[in-house]
């Protein structure tokens, strides 16, 4: 697949609500297993009948987490320019009759941090250093992207990924979660600032033109250098590049 296919060309823009309702939950159940890390101690000590009362507040919690994440993005998406959005998603700007048939259904993918394709919540501004570029996650307790399902089935997922302040990975460092269920990431070097993660997963089979949410959770970190302008921000894990395949069924 050449380097400038759109995010869209993946996506069936009649089933962006299903799309929705999948980062809802899943942003909700991230959000929710974030409150339970940090209040694990405290519901150690309590009997079983306060713990599960504290459960469905924490729960409760985390959807309202999670939509005020949604609600976020929404607003932002809702002041974007008329160009930014032809940009972003041109196919409603195009007259009915002009429109082309659906393209084929793609067997991998890839998507940089700098793509004006990439399309998430919990994430700064894209930076660069002229050769690449990334992203840090950290605005939020959990971060977003969405992707497409390449058609379901068995998938191969790269996560090419950093550190920040020039930290290193350790096995804690970054929770990846899809519909729910927490990936399996195997770090090809991991101790190194920079990392790539690899899981498989599996997704029922579609059409192909469908997406779905990737979720990244993990600890953030304030600048730990000793220097005149120190970084301000709270900086999470920082994705370079997502790269997809489909395993052969």
């Amino acid at each position: 697949m050449s380097r400038s296919t759109s995010l869209s060309s993946f996506i069936n823009l009649k089933g962006g609500m299903a799309a929705d309702e999948q980062i809802d939950l899943t942003l909700a159940a991230a959000h929710t297993e974030k409150l339970e890390l940090e209040l694990k101690p405290l519901l150690a000590a309590v009997d079983p009948a306060t713990a599960a009362l504290a459960q469905g507040v924490l729960t409760a919690l985390g959807r309202v987490l999670a939509d005020v994440a949604v609600l976020r993005q929404s607003i932002e998406q809702t002041y974007r320019s008329r160009a930014d959005r032809i940009r972003i998603d041109p196919l409603p700007f195009i007259p009915q009759d002009r429109r082309s048939v659906a393209p084929v259904q793609e067997a991998q993918f890839e998507l940089y941090a700098g793509d004006a394709e990439f399309s998430g919540t919990g994430w700064h501004a894209p930076e660069t250093d002229g050769v690449s570029s990334w992203r840090w996650s950290g605005v939020e307790p959990a971060s977003t992207i969405l992707l497409p399902t390449l058609g379901g089935g068995r998938l191969h997922l790269i996560l090419d990924m950093q550190m920040p302040f020039g930290l290193k990975f350790t096995d804690v460092a970054v929770t990846a979660l899809i519909n729910q269920t927490r990936l399996d990431l195997k770090a090809q070097n991991p101790n190194s600032s920079r990392c790539n993660f690899e899981a498989d997963f599996e997704l029922p089979d579609d059409e192909g033109f469908s997406s779905f949410a990737l979720i990244l959770q993990g600890e953030r970190y304030r600048d730990p250098r000793e220097a005149a302008n120190p970084d301000p921000r709270e900086l999470g894990v920082g994705v370079h590049k997502i790269s997809m395949s489909r395993r052969e069924k």
